[in-house]
């Protein structure tokens, strides 16, 4: 294990973490979006640090074993976290003691967007987590892109949540305000099409997109604009949610 004492960077099998030694509330230290990861379990703490860092460079990444970490520093310097996630793995939203946490959160680090982790998928456990003030709720079984675009969407002000009474409503508000909705679960794209959709899936800008596929950078903004039409989406982030739930195929000969 390598130490960057300069950095407060801790480098092991090409692996690099954060350490919560360092100020996350630092403001000059970098440009980038704070975020704070707390996780008592360091395997699953340093895979998602480590997926972060290889999926984005937007983030910021700081790491704590346990939320009071967190707390006692967010109580000793000014705050600039902007998005705290939180994964409780086994444990529910419902629980006393996972409750109690969530609050204390919201308390201390008003400004800052909290996301759960968690191995539950009960929509009891969701709804709950919602209505403590939580934006946005991952569950495990999720898709890395789909985890991408539920942050950004949290740090837009959204609500993130895999629950299907969540998407029937949004259904019906949609088709109050603009006529028929429907997310039919197979829709069919050109080769090229899913190309692009592919990279888009993955996080990747248009200019990227561009070059890796052989096309000029309008091109690619002509089919992603396609894409949107045809899903309903009127940007990205629901443009990568939206696929994750319907079947994707070439159109027929």
């Amino acid at each position: 294990m390598q130490i960057d004492a300069e950095k407060n960077v801790y480098t092991s099998g090409g692996l690099s973490l954060i350490s919560s030694d360092s100020n996350i509330f630092d403001t000059k230290s970098s440009k980038k979006i704070p975020l704070a990861l707390i996780d008592n379990r360091p395997l699953t703490l340093a895979s998602f640090t480590n997926f972060i860092h290889d999926t984005t460079s937007e983030y910021s990444i700081n790491t704590f074993n346990n939320p009071e970490e967190l707390l006692n520093q967010a109580k000793n310097e000014i705050n600039t976290v902007k998005i705290i996630v939180f994964n409780i793995g086994y444990k529910r939203v419902g629980d006393k003691d996972i409750d109690d946490v969530i609050l204390k959160l919201k308390v201390y680090l008003p400004e800052a967007h909290l996301v759960l982790i968690a191995d539950c998928e009960d929509n009891h456990c969701i709804i709950q987590a919602i209505n403590l003030g939580v934006q946005g709720y991952i569950t495990t079984s999720l898709m890395p892109s789909v985890v991408i675009a539920a942050l950004k969407l949290v740090l837009e002000g959204g609500i993130f949540a895999p629950l299907q009474p969540f998407i029937e409503k949004i259904e019906q508000k949609h088709n109050e305000n603009t006529g028929n909705f429907h997310l039919p679960d197979t829709l069919y794209f050109t080769p090229r099409q899913l190309e692009v959709l592919e990279r888009v899936k993955r996080g990747e800008p248009n200019k990227i997109i561009a070059h890796k596929l052989g096309m000029q950078e309008c091109t690619v903004k002509v089919h992603i604009r396609d894409i949107m039409k045809k899903l309903d989406a009127t940007n990205r982030t629901q443009l990568v949610y939206k696929i994750e739930h319907i079947k994707l195929e070439s159109e027929p000969d």
